[in-house]
């Protein structure tokens, strides 16, 4: 046998032993088989996670997946970054986080151009025109998420340009192809601190955002207008309800916004 199929076949072993223990950090344990399954997947074929000396960091990522519900490859992915692996949420991971919150009815994201019309007044984006002219509307500066709840509440939460430096400069080669949705998933991540979820996965994801700091030194003076970074929560406004689609990406002609709902 092969050294990298005896490491494959060690990792999968690891990957049993603490299969109780895993499923066990789950919030829906109905879905074990399916996540365990998962993990092979998108562990067992990758080796560059398999280094022994790797194992520890890589039990800690396994363990925040488990933990916040996610789909290892699909929601989440376990990336070596320097010799030590993380677990980094991606778009879809963000916004089902912020949809597993109790009485979250939808969610979504609005991405701002320096050269568009809008305006913000205590932390709301109470007006934005949005620009089809791709040239014309100028670099990204900013993006409003929001979480409308049934209640008829709504979270917000404004990014600004420097926002969106400090995560360029942690994140990876994404955000060369895909800069909008890594902006969208950076403001739903922001999002996520003013959203009383329970305190076990709070701890979780402050641990990520804790590991991505670590890593960080910030750029400021990202292009165009700086936007105010404050926050509120306000009563939902019927018209915004309106801007959502059935847990997909939008498919608003204009990619610039993206809303998902849990009805």
């Amino acid at each position: 046998m092969s050294t990298a199929m005896t490491t494959a076949t060690e990792i999968r072993s690891m990957i049993e032993s603490r299969r109780d223990t895993l499923v066990q950090l789950m919030p829906e344990q109905a879905q074990q088989d399916r996540f365990i399954a998962a993990l092979m997947t998108h562990v067992l074929p990758r080796p560059e996670l398999h280094d022994k000396r790797l194992q520890p960091s890589l039990m800690v990522g396994l363990y925040h997946l488990a933990k916040l519900g996610l789909d290892p490859g699909v929601d989440a992915h376990l990336i070596n970054r320097g010799g030590v692996i993380r677990c980094e949420i991606g778009y879809a991971g963000a916004v089902k986080l912020m949809m597993a919150y109790p009485g979250a009815k939808s969610v979504h994201v609005d991405l701002i151009y320096a050269n568009e019309e809008y305006r913000i007044e205590h932390g709301r984006l109470v007006s934005h025109v949005n620009s089809l002219d791709v040239r014309a509307r100028g670099p990204l500066v900013g993006a409003s998420a929001r979480l409308y709840l049934h209640d008829g509440t709504t979270i917000e939460r404004i990014i600004d340009g420097d926002d969106i430096a400090r995560a360029r400069q942690a994140g990876g080669a994404a955000w060369k192809t895909s800069e909008s949705e890594m902006v969208r998933k950076t403001a739903l991540l922001r999002l996520r601190k003013l959203v009383p979820f329970d305190p076990d996965r709070q701890r979780v994801l402050n641990e990520l955002e804790a590991y991505e700091a670590e890593t960080v030194t910030p750029t400021f003076g990202a292009p165009g207008r700086k936007l105010l970074g404050r926050v509120m929560a306000r009563p939902m406004v019927a018209a915004d309800a309106t801007e959502t689609t059935d847990a997909a990406e939008s498919t608003d002609p204009r990619g610039d916004d993206a809303a998902f709902s849990g009805e």
